[in-house]
């Protein structure tokens, strides 16, 4: 196979991919580069209002500290990648919520569902 078939084989793989906190600053960039390689994004965000209306997307308000209401949004897809940023409100940020309660819910979550094939946490937080 040549390169350039390579690549638009690889263009054609589309996947359901849900994403938590697409209106941070992470997840806000990792959401336009997945609709522009022409995935179908489930964002799941706390205020689905701030994000604008556009093709392939779905805002959907979810609570990443509710493992059976995420399994359930996360039902279905291909894959979940993870920019969750509890904030950043001086004397509340707390790192050991990301070890331990958040990665816990959202890797429990995800592992409740059987078509689930990927998992992506990234965090830009401590």
């Amino acid at each position: 196979m040549t390169p350039l078939q390579l690549v638009k084989q690889r263009r054609e793989i589309n996947m359901r991919i849900v994403l938590l906190g697409a209106t941070g600053f992470v997840g806000s960039a990792l959401l336009v580069e997945a609709l522009h390689c022409g995935h179908k994004v489930t964002a799941i965000v706390r205020h689905p209002e701030k994000l604008e209306k556009r093709d392939g997307l779905t805002a959907t308000a979810g609570d990443v500290y509710d493992t059976d209401s995420l399994a359930s949004l996360i039902a279905g897809h291909d894959a979940l990648i993870s920019a969750f940023n509890p904030g950043w409100t001086p004397g509340r940020v707390k790192p050991e919520m990301y070890d331990e309660q958040v990665r816990s819910a959202i890797s429990d979550g995800a592992m409740m569902i059987e078509s689930l094939r990927r998992l992506q946490e990234t965090s830009a937080g401590p």
